[in-house]
């Protein structure tokens, strides 16, 4: 899923939270509201929330998108390319690096 599809379903899953509340704030105006199934209703929309501000929370999906669309770029450009060296800097200023390897399928 690229993030413009990621933002999409976002949008859609924060429009069915707002709907459950508003749907929820009419019910409760009414006179004697069922207390149980205003807290059920109140329990689903935070655990609803919950997911949202997960996905939606600052995440590294954006950098990682980045960085496999270089990829792709690169080895489109010269499909001779068997590997990619990518540094990251830690911004801890320190001269020592460590070195990962795997074979990444699917970029």
């Amino acid at each position: 899923m690229d993030l413009s599809e990621k933002q999409k379903h976002l949008a859609i899953l924060e429009e069915i939270i707002e709907g459950q509340k508003k749907s929820l704030q009419i019910y409760v105006s009414r006179p004697n509201p069922n207390r149980a199934y205003v807290e059920k209703r109140n329990q689903e929309n935070a655990e609803l929330t919950d997911v949202f501000n997960y996905f939606n929370g600052s995440d590294t999906s954006e950098f990682w998108i980045g960085i496999e669309k270089s990829i792709k770029e690169i080895t489109t450009k010269d499909p001779e390319i068997g590997g990619v060296t990518i540094k990251l800097l830690l911004g801890n200023n320190s001269p020592n690096f460590g070195y990962m390897e795997g074979i990444f399928n699917g970029i």
